[in-house]
């Protein structure tokens, strides 16, 4: 079996410390697709997505306000045995909101496009489609852009260093820092822990194996990580047991507007318009752990029939007992004049350019 092993945390680090520090020196065009390549790189490393679905994502895909931290909405995730792309929500932990934010204000406007528009790629390279609009970066290019910042940043990991790799990095990386692997594979969308388990690169003494269930018998103390009960499935989206980082208020918001059973809630959703079998309404009634991944369509229609907005339902839960978490405070939105270009998400009309063309280009968040 091929095991990818990343590379320590120091040399990941070094890597992405210098490649952020060198894109402001970088002028025009180069610039542009620099700091693209910047962030499609830091998504890897920071939220385990795939290649392909980033290649795949959206203008429309970023979700700031919900949440405490915002979410990114995977529409193309890798599906198994002919099932299809596998939708599902990946929350903006891990520094991802800050590098967004930074990237749509002061960034993705100066490709030219329009932002706003429907359909609009979150990473698009500077080939044009017929309507004018551009075509999103393919993932040849987001490999050739990782590979050359490797061989100036980091070059003894030369024609090693791959996008899957950094996936392994943020498994191991997520996992030391307390997130049980529950959490991990729903945030990296697989379906079986023991899928998981295989990109948590730890030191052999540090881990023990069940014979039976093959489960890692090591965790983080018990002040680091939240208490959960384990299972080994975790592509169940409803499941209550399972470790995620946001809250499910579904019934608290129900009971603001005077329904208090889930035959109820079913009833009004159907006049809506969105049919839910009994099982699935009872597994979104009785749990108070967000599931996995939801239609946005049907989020909607929930948030119309109980009037509120996703953030009412979608609640971050930071981990319990950890009194150094700052509270989070949300990006604050730069002036016009100050960006010289638009920041658009979620259908918002894009801000005048000012006259004397782009701005100097900005180091990224870290």
């Amino acid at each position: 079996m091929h095991v990818r092993i990343p590379p320590s945390a120091c040399e990941v680090e070094t890597l992405f410390a210098g490649w952020r520090s060198g894109l402001p020196g970088q002028q025009g065009s180069k610039f542009l697709t620099g700091a693209r390549d910047y962030v499609a790189a830091s998504l890897w490393r920071r939220a385990g997505l795939r290649i392909n679905e980033t290649v795949r994502l959206q203008v429309g895909d970023w979700h700031p306000q919900v949440g405490s931290s915002g979410v990114l909405h995977v529409r193309c995730g890798k599906g198994a045995k002919g099932s299809g792309p596998r939708q599902r929500l990946v929350p903006a932990i891990n520094g991802v909101d800050r590098l967004l934010a930074w990237w749509m204000s002061q960034v993705r406007g100066q490709f030219g496009d329009d932002p706003a528009a429907a359909g609009a790629a979150l990473l698009p390279s500077r080939c044009h489609n017929s309507d004018g609009s551009l075509r999103p970066a393919c993932a040849e290019t987001l490999r050739q852009g990782l590979a050359q910042a490797v061989a100036h940043r980091l070059p003894a990991w030369t024609g090693r260093l791959t996008p899957h790799p950094l996936r392994h990095f943020c498994a191991t990386h997520l996992y030391h820092q307390g997130m049980e692997l529950e959490a991990i594979g729903a945030l990296l969308g697989h379906t079986w822990i023991s899928t998981t388990a295989r990109y948590i690169h730890v030191p052999a003494e540090r881990i023990e194996w069940h014979a039976a269930g093959q489960r890692p018998r090591h965790r983080p103390p018990p002040a680091t990580r939240p208490t959960r009960p384990a299972r080994r499935h975790c592509g169940d989206p409803y499941h209550a047991r399972r470790t995620v980082t946001m809250r499910w208020q579904l019934r608290l918001r129900a009971a603001e507007r005077g329904v208090f059973k889930a035959v109820e809630m079913r009833r009004l959703l159907a006049q809506a318009g969105l049919p839910i079998s009994a099982g699935k309404m009872s597994a979104l009634w009785s749990t108070a752990v967000a599931p996995v991944s939801i239609r946005l369509d049907d989020l909607d229609i929930i948030c119309r029939v109980l009037g509120c907005d996703a953030a009412g339902l979608l609640v971050l839960d930071p981990a319990p007992g950890d009194p150094t978490t700052p509270p989070r405070t949300p990006p604050p939105v730069p002036a016009a004049e100050t960006i010289g270009e638009t920041w658009a998400w979620n259908n918002s009309r894009p801000l005048p350019r000012p006259a004397g063309g782009r701005t100097r280009p900005s180091i990224p968040p870290v």
